[in-house]
């Protein structure tokens, strides 16, 4: 963030790729340790970052036990704009409501994202958080072209149908 004059956001999730993870030797543990670790990496980076300088951050969690640390270095944006996505309707929108700028939807229809930005309202609300803080957005898949045959092409490129697409 320092080096781009405060440009970077973060986005995290508990991960859903396993054949990306397998790719890289990346262990991908059941959901649940999943999500765990996911928790427990906010908490860690939030605290890092709301150090003051002089301080040292501790966090004694299973995972990442960090001990005397002088959280070097901090961003340059206050808040540094933390994305955590998902569908899942009970640890992702909490998560989002504690410790997200910008809470994000995959690749879901209009309806369902209404629904999970409604859970998360309800999450911000239910630790006092004012849910208009938040930015809410949704991924979707976009191919384009300038008539049907190439829109056929680029579809087809990236295993989608032109009809599902359109949708």
């Amino acid at each position: 963030d320092q080096m781009s004059n405060g440009r970077v956001e973060l986005g995290l999730g508990a991960g859903w790729f396993a054949h990306e993870h397998d790719a890289y030797g990346i262990p991908f543990p059941d959901l649940g340790e999943r999500f765990d670790r996911l928790e427990e990496q906010l908490d860690v980076i939030t605290g890092l970052w709301a150090t003051e300088v002089g301080e040292t951050f501790d966090h004694q969690g299973p995972n990442y036990p960090v001990s005397n640390s002088p959280a070097l270095v901090s961003p340059q944006q206050d808040p540094m704009p933390i994305i955590v996505g998902g569908r899942g309707t009970r640890r992702t929108p909490a998560l989002a409501a504690r410790h997200a700028t910008e809470f994000n939807t995959p690749f879901v229809s209009r309806d369902e994202f209404r629904h999970l930005s409604g859970i998360v309202r309800t999450s911000c609300e239910a630790v006092g958080r004012n849910a208009d803080e938040l930015t809410y957005s949704a991924a979707l898949v976009v191919c384009v072209g300038q008539d049907d045959a190439e829109l056929a092409e680029r579809a087809a490129a990236i295993g989608r149908e032109p009809d599902e697409l359109r949708e």
